[in-house]
C-alpha cells in the first residue's frame, strides 16, 4: 500500500498543487496579518515563532534569511532583534506587504531559491510543508547556511497528531507534506548541518533547529 511505504518513509502527503496553494495565500495576504494581532492566530503564531528563535537565538547584527515569510510576522521580530533580513515568498500579494517591512523582500519558489548570499540564522517556519519538493527545498535551505550559522524549520509532524491536523486541510483541496524528525535530520546532515535542538510548541508541531559547523563547507 502507497501510503504505508510513505508512512514508513518518514514522510507523508502530496502532490502539492502550486497554483492553488498561491491563489490561496495571494487570497488570505488582506487578513492574514490582521487575523494574527488577536485571537487564537495571534496566539499560534507568538508560539511558533518564540519556540523558532528560542533555538536559534539571534542577535543583533546578524543576517537572516525568512523563507515563505508570508506577511512577515516573523520578519517583524527579527528586525526588532536587530537582525539583517531578507524576505522571500511565492506570493505576490504576501511580497507586496513584505516589502512595507522590509526593502529586500523577494519573490521566488523556495524549490529554486538560489539567492547569491549565504546567512547566519535560515527560518522555514509552517512552509515545508507546502513546497511541490520538500527533499529539493531543503537541500536549497541548507545550502544558504554559512559556516557556523543555523536552519530553523518548524513543520507539521507526521505524529497521530499531524494526521488530523492534515486532514482539515482536505477540504481546501491540499494534500500537505508531513515529516517525520527523523527523515529532516537525515536529510540535514547529508547537507552538512546537525541537528543541536527541537521543541513541539502543539501537539501536531515540530521545530527543530540545525546548525553548520564552522569548518563545514556549504554542500
Amino acid at each position: 500500500m502507497p501510503w504505508l511505504h510513505e508512512l514508513r518513509s518518514g514522510v507523508f502527503g502530496g502532490p502539492i498543487d502550486e497554483a492553488r496553494v498561491r491563489a490561496y495565500w495571494d487570497s488570505m495576504s488582506g487578513s492574514y496579518a490582521s487575523d494574527a494581532s488577536s485571537g487564537l492566530v495571534r496566539f499560534s503564531h507568538h508560539r511558533q515563532h518564540r519556540a523558532a528563535l528560542g533555538l536559534s537565538r539571534p542577535s543583533p547584527g546578524r543576517t537572516a534569511l525568512d523563507a515563505g515569510a508570508g506577511t512577515g510576522l516573523l520578519s517583524r521580530r527579527l528586525l526588532e532583534v536587530g537582525c539583517a533580513v531578507t524576505a522571500i515568498d511565492s506570493s505576490a500579494e504576501m511580497v507586496a506587504r513584505l516589502r512595507e517591512i522590509t526593502p529586500t523582500a523577494l519573490r521566488g519558489r523556495l524549490e529554486e531559491l538560489d539567492l547569491d548570499e549565504r546567512f547566519d540564522d535560515v527560518y522555514a517556519i509552517g512552509v515545508l510543508n507546502f513546497v511541490s519538493a520538500p527533499a529539493e527545498t531543503l537541500r536549497r535551505l541548507c545550502a544558504h547556511v554559512r559556516e557556523g550559522g543555523t536552519l530553523t524549520l518548524q513543520v507539521t509532524e507526521l505524529s497521530p497528531f499531524g494526521l488530523l491536523y492534515w486532514c482539515t486541510y482536505l477540504a481546501r483541496g491540499f494534500r500537505p507534506f508531513l515529516f517525520s524528525q527523523r527523515w529532516l535530520c537525515e536529510r540535514a546532515r547529508t547537507h552538512g548541518l546537525s541537528p543541536v535542538a527541537s521543541t513541539r510548541p502543539f501537539p501536531h508541531d515540530l521545530t527543530i533547529c540545525f546548525r553548520r559547523s564552522a569548518t563545514a563547507a556549504a554542500s
